[in-house]
């Protein structure tokens, strides 16, 4: 069951969130348990070592979403409604080059340790 908790990854906090949102109720419901998700999953991904960038940013883009939805409604509305694949793929493409630009290694590197003998490395 672990294997397949992290085979799915944080992936399923994008379902969650459209399938609250599609059942009626409002974005910030469907943030919340998109938000909720992710974070849980990066918390036991943090604490088996396994957490990757891609998953803190698929965290970041629903407590952030979230976050916004609250401070202003209508533009977390709109992020939410009309922009959610915009907007994350714009935190996706910020997790892939920021941290690169201050010099740390790419975010495949942790998929590559996982497959990639060690003395090949």
């Amino acid at each position: 069951m672990k294997r397949i908790f992290f085979i799915a990854g944080p992936w399923p906090a994008i379902v969650a969130f459209w399938l609250v949102r599609w059942s009626g109720q409002g974005a910030g419901g469907a943030a919340l348990a998109g938000a909720a998700y992710a974070v849980f999953y990066v918390c036991v991904a943090w604490r088996e070592q396994r957490a990757t960038r891609l998953d803190y940013g698929v965290a970041l883009f629903f407590v952030a979403g979230l976050g916004i939805l609250l401070w202003r409604p209508g533009l977390g509305g709109l992020i939410f409604k009309s922009y959610f694949t915009t907007a994350l793929n714009a935190t996706w493409l910020l997790t892939a080059i920021l941290p690169m630009t201050w010099g740390a290694e790419s975010f495949t590197m942790a998929f590559a340790r996982r497959t990639t003998p060690q003395v090949m490395g």
